[in-house]
């Protein structure tokens, strides 16, 4: 009678650090590269519940300003799978993200990291909101693809365009959001 091998699938004993993993962080070390050197502070958000960072910024002096601006990144080895005909990007968020970015008072970016090309794009979520006249509330899918401007790459320029648009934000409330 012959005996029966059977095959034996190695059992990884320790976890592992996924593609996905490395990008994500080379995702968030290329946005901090770029902050920091504007003489901002960055703050990874380890729990993360549709925002991976907030910067702070800082005047000529050096004194720290009012508000926040968030960053939610993401990343991937494929930028040709979000292209669109134009060259510009498309890229499919969830509703449920959208509706709590949506009424963030502070400015959120969603950032897309380019892994292969070292390079990333941006879109400032609340106001491709409000120019597109999209109500998320309103949105019956579970997702919606945002157009990202090919042209909108993160440069040395785009923390401090990004402080502007805080101050923008700031100056349209008074300052006072709470009364």
């Amino acid at each position: 009678m012959a005996r029966r091998t059977r095959s034996i699938v190695p059992q990884r004993r320790r976890k592992s650090r996924t593609r996905e993993h490395v990008i994500a962080d080379l995702s968030l070390h290329f946005v901090a590269g770029y902050v920091l050197r504007a003489g901002y502070t960055i703050e990874a958000h380890y729990q993360d519940y549709g925002i991976d960072a907030h910067i702070e910024t800082f005047d000529g002096d050096g004194e720290v300003e009012n508000g926040l601006i968030f960053v939610q990144l993401k990343a991937t080895d494929t930028i040709a799978r979000y292209r669109m005909g134009d060259g510009d990007l498309s890229f499919p968020m969830e509703t449920r993200d959208l509706n709590y970015w949506a009424k963030e008072p502070y400015p959120a970016y969603l950032v897309l990291y380019d892994a292969p090309a070292d390079a990333a794009y941006w879109l400032y979520i609340q106001k491709y909101l409000a120019d597109h006249a999209i109500d998320v509330a309103l949105v019956e899918s579970t997702s919606l693809s945002l157009h990202i401007p090919n042209a909108q790459t993160l440069e040395p320029g785009t923390p401090a365009l990004w402080r502007q648009h805080k101050a923008d934000v700031i100056s349209k409330t008074g300052g006072n959001l709470h009364g």
